[in-house]
């Protein structure tokens, strides 16, 4: 995906993120096994600080969005 996408972050959240440096580590290994140099170097991997829920939150914020869209942009 690295690759393909060339991403200069990856977020890793949710159970994964808890996981930390035995997630982490193993997809850095591999990031310099398989992928380019010059993108693995323009490419960060971080953990997401919102805990276990990070999913929940986001479809939240989704459903808030489509809920208070139409009040929104009749003001």
């Amino acid at each position: 995906m690295i690759q393909l996408l060339n991403p200069e972050l990856i977020i890793l959240g949710g159970a994964i993120a808890e996981a930390n440096q035995y997630i982490t580590t193993p997809i850095q290994q591999a990031l310099n096994i398989y992928s380019m140099a010059k993108l693995r170097e323009k490419t960060s991997i971080e953990l997401s600080k919102l805990g276990k829920e990070v999913g929940l939150r986001g479809a939240i914020a989704i459903v808030n969005e489509h809920i208070f869209e139409d009040i929104i942009q009749s003001h």
